[in-house]
Parts: C-alpha cells; structure tokens; sequence
C-alpha cells in the first residue's frame, strides 16, 4: 500500500473521454480517406510519362564583301566595303565570303562542307551560276566561305542578256549563296541541315548596288532549327495551377495513413481501456455487491490508496463496515471509512489530483443515491461514520455487533 495525500476524488475530470475517443476516431477516419484518396490516385499513375522535349539549334552568318580601288576615286579610300555601290569601272574584281556559326543550349558536334556561287540572272528566266567556291570541308562549330567575283565577266553576261533581249537592257540581279551542310549532333541526337541564305546585289548599267532598303539587318541571317526528342520525366498530380510531383504525393498518402493509424491505435487503447475499466467494475459487483453502496461523493480524510480491490475488501471486512462506491466518468473509485482515514481502490491507476486534507476532518458527506435521495445506506454510513468519531464505539452497520477502536483493543490486549 502507499500512502498518498489526495482532494475529493469526487471532482470530475477536466476533460470528456467519451467526446475525445469520438472526435481521434473521426479525424482518424478523415485521415485515412485522406490517405487511402491520394495513394489510390498516385498509384494509378505512372512513374514517368513521355514528353516531348525537342533540342534546339541555331547557324548564324554575315554576308561580306570588298574590293580594291583607287584611294583618289569617288571612294576617297584604298577599298570599297559592304554596303557601298559598286562602280564597274572602278573595281574589276569584288571579294564576297560568308562567316557562320552553329549554337545550341546542348552540347554541339559538327562538321560538312562549304561552298557559294553566284546567279547572275535578268529576270526573264535566263540565268547562269558562277562557282565562287567549291565544296570545302570544316570541323567545328563554325567556319566561313569565300570567293571572288568577276565584275568584268558580270559586265559580259549582262551584255549578253541585252543583246538576247534586242539591245533592251534590263536590270540583272547577281545573287549570291552559301551553301552550309551540317552533319553532326546535337545533345547526343544526330544533326544534318543545309543552310543556304542568300544575299541580293542589282546591276543598273555599270553599278552593281546592293538593297535600298534593310540596313545591315540584310547581311546577317540567321537559321534556326529543332531535334524532335521525347525523355521520361516523373509523373505529377495537376489541379488547375497547382502541381505535385508523384513522390511527394506517395509520401503524402503514407505520412497521412500513418497519422490515421496512431490516431486509431490511440483512441483503441483509451477504449480498450475503458472496456477493462468496465469488465472489472462488473466483476466487483458480481463478486462483491453486498458490500458495496453506490454514493456520489466520499468523506474528506487522510487518504490512503490500495493496490488492489482484494486487499479494500479484506480492510472492510476487519473493519466490520460496507464499502463506498463513487463513479467520477471513466474512473470508479471504492472507499472504506475508518477514524478520518479513507482507504480508496481506484479501478483505473490514474493520478489523483494532489491535496492535503485535514488531519481533523473527519465527517462523512453523506451521498444522495441515483434518484436524488438520501438512500438507506447512504445514511447508514454517514450515522456511523458520525458515531465512531463522537463516542469512539459506533455500532456495525451490518446490525448488532459492535467493535471498538484500536486504540482501546490495543490497550486491552496490555
């Protein structure tokens, strides 16, 4: 036995098992559907899913071109450049190249030829090509083409084509292209493209003109192109703009069926608990009940715990006096009043609030019964618990036999 210091055991608990068991229950079973929902749509999702992922490149390049001239021409500079007329008489002989180069956010291999010829045209269908420059192979990502140009032989072909035309002289186009032949890969996909800009000149009489109109935007060109590619990317649940990867979703669903079950396991413990509180206030009854009497509150007193029901039985039993039952919710608790003393069985091993009752307290309250009454045993412990701390030698409630403290038995036994 232990002895303990403790309030009136009658005070009801601060909080509603019953009403909590419920409301773990219920946010077990939210979780769960939580969980259950959310792993049942991640599992019916693949892992990964193809997705179209095409591999961009670009091959960009400038249109060039100059010739030597007298520094005291109209030039008033020992070279015409890009951009400025070509006077026939003047230059004779006319550089052009092209300077291009391939880019891509991925890593680029590549390699092919190069070559540029010019169409000298009168735009009535005749037309004749001029090779500039053969096919030539480079490595790398860039490189440049060149070749030069016959002014004189432009003159010539220019002159054919009025003469064909009945001495008319039309304006004939000189058009130059590069021809870039890639072959490659890009990002580890293979790369074959032909790039083939072109760059305009007019010849009207002895000047050979380049466009009226666009600037220098008309010597750069750019070319740019894709590599279809599909890659395995991990699934996502999407809801409008909100996207969750597949993983995180599965963790979710395990972290939420986790919870549903700690929540469950706990509220079956507190009713499991519940239930062995029942079954064994049921056995004291059955075992037990004629010396129980139902009370809804318990004398104030020095406290004294036991360990068990058997040892309260055998204190009533020596003691010649009936045990006091009182019921606070989930907690029965057994009492037996001796000299101010209460000795208390509790059928749940709880904590009792903490107080130090009066050592001189010794009256019992005595207890209504269900109906709201005093009921005979009720009175019947109070009058006795009344008689045996006024005169020291109450009569057993059990009817006739008396007993008297331990106090005069020990002297006796002196």
């Amino acid at each position: 036995m232990s002895d303990r210091s403790a309030t009136d055991p009658r005070r009801p608990p601060s909080s509603h098992p019953r009403q909590l068991r419920f409301d773990l229950l219920v946010l077990a079973a939210v979780l769960g559907l939580a969980g259950f929902g959310l792993g049942g749509i991640a599992l019916a999702q693949p892992a990964v899913r193809a997705t179209a992922r095409p591999i961009g490149y670009r091959v960009s390049g400038t249109f060039s071109y100059s010739g030597a001239v007298n520094p005291d021409s109209i030039y008033a500079a020992p070279r015409v450049v890009t951009g400025q007329p070509v006077f026939l008489k003047l230059v004779h002989a006319l550089g052009v190249s092209f300077a291009f180069r391939l880019t891509s956010d991925q890593t680029l291999v590549a390699a092919g030829t190069a070559q540029m010829t010019a169409r000298v045209q009168n735009g009535q269908g005749l037309s004749r090509t001029l090779q500039l420059q053969r096919p030539t192979a480079f490595t790398g990502s860039g490189g440049a083409v060149r070749g030069t140009l016959s002014l004189h032989e432009i003159a010539v072909i220019a002159q054919q084509y009025g003469a064909a035309a009945g001495g008319f002289q039309q304006p004939v186009t000189v058009r130059l292209v590069p021809v870039i032949r890639v072959r490659g890969s890009v990002g580890g996909l293979p790369l074959n493209t032909v790039m083939a800009p072109a760059l305009t000149l007019t010849l009207n009489g002895q000047v050979l003109q380049p466009p009226a109109t666009g600037g220098s935007r008309l010597y750069r060109v750019t070319s740019t192109g894709i590599i279809p590619r599909v890659v395995d990317v991990p699934s996502a649940l999407s809801f409008r703009e909100l996207s969750l990867p597949l993983r995180q979703a599965e963790f979710i669903a395990l972290g939420l069926l986790a919870a549903a079950l700690a929540l469950a396991a706990v509220s079956s413990r507190s009713i499991l608990g519940a239930l062995n509180h029942r079954d064994e206030r049921v056995r004291i009854e059955a075992r037990h009940g004629a010396l129980l009497v139902p009370v809804l509150s318990a004398p104030d007193g020095r406290l004294i715990e036991l360990e068990s029901f058997d040892g309260l039985v055998g204190l009533a039993k020596r003691f010649e006096t009936l045990i006091l039952a009182a019921e606070d919710g989930s907690t029965t608790s057994y009492m037996v009043l001796d000299s101010g003393v209460v000795y208390l069985y509790r059928t749940r091993s709880n904590p009792l609030p903490q107080h130090t009752a009066s050592e001189d307290d010794t009256s019992a309250v005595p207890a209504r019964g269900p109906s709201g009454s005093l009921s005979d045993h009720s009175r019947l412990i109070a009058a006795f618990a009344g008689a045996r701390s006024q005169n020291g030698s109450p009569s057993s409630p059990r009817g006739g036999s008396s007993r008297r403290p331990p106090a005069e038995r020990a002297s006796t036994r002196r």
